[in-house]
């Protein structure tokens, strides 16, 4: 009996943590998130599944990092391994009622709780998993607090790593956390979960007005290059045809080239009365033609420069942000001896540049000579048509460009389809007029979706408050007399002793 003691009083110094981050109430404790185990086998990390292992044909589901949101499971991997696979590499079984934690950033310990999904679970290796002692911890009450910014930032001191954060399970479980009484967990998590009801209902009409706006913008953007975003412009303003004018643009340009003993563009492969044509659908003063047509094109290589010291930027698709560019976000800056030896080119300003990998319509005008990687392709300025006319004629073109991509793993334009894209071409002077147009409609539609961001932020910093004042017992629900976390501790801990 005496030894039972010991080993309780043991246990029980181990598990406490004696000087917390902060003040708690004194019914509350601070302990290891280790302690809020049930037993040895019940937190622990993810299986090291290998790209050999999956078989689509399995039945057991691999839960990935891309499965944990913030605080909620989002059900988006569809790796499987079969049965004989899960016991050759003995893989721990994730059950109901598991709580996911995330070891690696972005962000980093975001957490949910698995329901049951009626087929057998694993978890990758970088996902621990957690199955709580319910005696001792509200499951929602732990997930709720591993989401907190407070649990956050004490992971974040823990973790190592250079491209991404990365924290052991070792020290995951010896994180700090406050261990307040069973039925005041239980009171928290009903108190928040009031609170996030109203702030997801918040975000939830947030979305639909994003949703709404980006829908606008594709109406907006589909009556400007039908004709119809300026159909009475039209009526008031007697004006040449586009084909008028591009033949006489053309037969001007092609003067030009033949004294010019420099590079031949690739538009001398069409010719004019193949490619230039009349469509029923649009305006009669309108013609539809190839971009490769319209504009010279520039490929960037496919070799990545070795060094960067120079003030030329080197563009990727992360950084068409904005209408216009005038520089990067990565910080890679090219010297043109640098350029010269990977044999790359510099897109000259007023060039348009595009996506032709993965998401399309993708679009933006370049404000400073730059150098694009091969996930970009470049249409260079032309007498034919507006930079900004080309740029939203392309993001009109996205579903088009969806429709003619190579698709393997990631969908790709190639050089030939990249400039098969089919411009809508109105006279210039129409071409001014609808950009002007498109951008006062769109500057408004964006200062609204700023505002709505705004309200986005003030949501996040007001749900991180709500629980910072829940895990510092500061949500009015605690109550003194209650019986002390210390009890509760004790008592758990002599269940698993005897």
């Amino acid at each position: 009996m005496i030894k039972r003691k010991k080993n309780i009083e043991k246990t029980f110094q181990k598990e406490v943590i004696r000087e917390g981050p902060y003040k708690l109430p004194e019914n509350w404790l601070w302990v290891s998130l280790s302690s809020s185990k049930k037993d040895k086998q019940s937190f622990g990390d993810g299986d090291w599944i290998l790209k050999k292992n999956i078989d689509n044909n399995g039945t057991i589901r691999l839960l990935q990092l891309s499965d944990i949101g913030r605080g909620k499971f989002l059900n988006k991997s569809s790796k499987f391994i079969s049965e004989d696979t899960f016991h050759e590499l003995g893989c721990n079984e994730i059950l109901p009622g598991d709580i996911l934690i995330s070891r690696m950033a972005d962000p980093i310990a975001r957490s949910c709780i698995i329901s049951d999904m009626n087929q057998k679970l694993i978890t990758a290796v970088d996902v621990a998993y957690l199955r709580p002692n319910q005696k001792l911890f509200d499951k929602k009450y732990l997930n709720f607090l591993f989401n907190s910014s407070f649990f956050r930032a004490q992971a974040e001191k823990e973790a190592r790593g250079t491209t991404r954060l990365r924290i052991t399970r070792k020290n995951l479980g010896n994180l700090p956390i406050p261990l307040p009484p069973i039925n005041e967990q239980k009171r928290i998590v009903d108190r928040v979960e009031r609170f996030m009801n109203k702030i997801d209902e918040a975000r939830h009409l947030i979305k639909e007005a994003k949703d709404s706006f980006e829908l606008r913008r594709k109406s907006i953007l589909n009556k400007a290059f039908n004709g119809k975003l300026t159909e009475q412009w039209r009526k008031n303003n007697v004006q040449s045809t586009a084909l008028e004018e591009i033949k006489q643009m053309h037969k001007d340009r092609m003067d030009a080239i033949l004294s010019n003993k420099g590079r031949k563009p690739e538009y001398l492969k069409y010719d004019i009365n193949e490619v230039v044509q009349e469509d029923n659908n649009l305006p009669e003063t309108w013609v539809v033609a190839p971009v490769g047509f319209l504009c010279d094109s520039l490929v960037p290589g496919r070799t990545k420069p070795k060094s960067f010291t120079g003030s030329i930027p080197w563009v990727t698709i992360p950084d068409l942000v904005s209408d216009e560019i005038f520089s990067n976000q990565n910080g890679f800056l090219l010297t043109q001896d640098e350029i010269d030896t990977v044999k790359a080119k510099v897109i000259p300003e007023n060039s348009v540049i595009m996506s032709c990998v993965g998401r399309f319509g993708i679009s933006s005008v370049v404000k400073q000579p730059l150098v694009i990687n091969q996930q970009l392709h470049a249409f260079l300025p032309s007498e034919l048509i507006l930079s900004r006319y080309l740029m939203y004629n392309i993001r009109h073109l996205d579903r088009y460009m969806h429709g003619i991509a190579t698709s393997t793993t990631i969908s790709y334009l190639n050089k030939t389809n990249a400039n098969s894209l089919p411009i809508s071409v109105s006279p210039l002077e129409e071409q001014k007029v609808i950009v002007d147009t498109l951008d006062s409609i769109f500057e408004k539609l964006n200062e609204h979706e700023v505002k709505l961001n705004d309200i986005d932020k003030y949501l996040e910093n007001l749900e991180q408050s709500i629980l910072t004042k829940a895990f510092k017992g500061e949500l009015g629900t605690n109550d003194p007399k209650e019986e002390s976390a210390i009890e509760m501790l004790k008592e758990a801990i002599q269940e698993q002793v005897n």
